[in-house]
């Protein structure tokens, strides 16, 4: 009898401690989910912002490396198991890693927005008139003004309109006008081309621009 008994505890004794560690292992499971959850959403916008080692904290988490907001410090190194059917992963990591694309350091400028946004044609025309008409013409024998004819503006190098004193600032400028060129030049003149004598302040919103565009485009073929 005595020893039927001591059988029966020790049965008892050891489905408990199955039971506490499937507990355990819930917990630390959900435990996990949290922290990656938490840790990747408050730490990064895109997985092409992580580092190696950070990826595989991530994926590789374990109570050792607890978050203090979820767990008030509660875990500890030394309560942590060893995981050691979780080591492959880490290669695994390592080529998921080296997949994801990198980010840029620079974004490059969309000057023009022509091809996303086109522009009205007949606004561009009162711009024109209200803003521009003083100085420039664009008809193909209007002849030079205060500022230079436009006529065959598109393709046309800067400071290139025969007969007209053009500053140094916009003979040695060479850029070619086309719709991107003139997208920034509208916005700012004196900004793009510093040294010009341009009085024109420019066009700030990208709306107007557009639209000018569309009427220089047409009117000076």
């Amino acid at each position: 009898m005595a020893g039927g008994k001591s059988i029966l505890t020790a049965c008892f004794g050891l489905r408990r401690l199955q039971r506490k560690a499937s507990r355990d292992a819930i917990e630390e499971h959900e435990r996990g989910d949290a922290f990656r959850r938490g840790y990747h959403d408050s730490q990064f916008e895109s997985r092409g912002d992580l580092g190696l080692a950070q990826w595989q904290r991530v994926m590789l988490w374990s109570p050792a490396e607890c978050s203090p907001r979820l767990t008030n410090n509660s875990c500890h190194a030394s309560k942590t198991p060893k995981r050691l059917f979780l080591r492959p992963l880490i290669k695994l990591t390592n080529l998921v890693y080296t997949a994801l694309p990198k980010p840029k350091l620079t974004q490059p400028r969309t000057h023009s927005l022509t091809h996303i946004v086109p522009g009205d044609i007949k606004k561009g025309a009162n711009l024109f008139k209200t803003r521009c008409a003083q100085c420039h013409t664009v008809e193909k024998d209007g002849g030079n003004k205060i500022g230079p004819a436009l006529h065959g503006l598109w393709g046309r190098k800067t400071g290139s309109v025969e007969g007209y004193a053009y500053t140094d600032a916009n003979k040695q400028k060479g850029i070619e006008w086309n719709d991107d060129t003139l997208f920034e030049y509208l916005e700012n003149p004196k900004k793009y081309i510093p040294g010009t004598k341009m009085a024109f302040g420019g066009l700030k919103k990208a709306k107007d621009r557009n639209d000018l565009i569309a009427y220089l485009k047409d009117s000076t073929k």
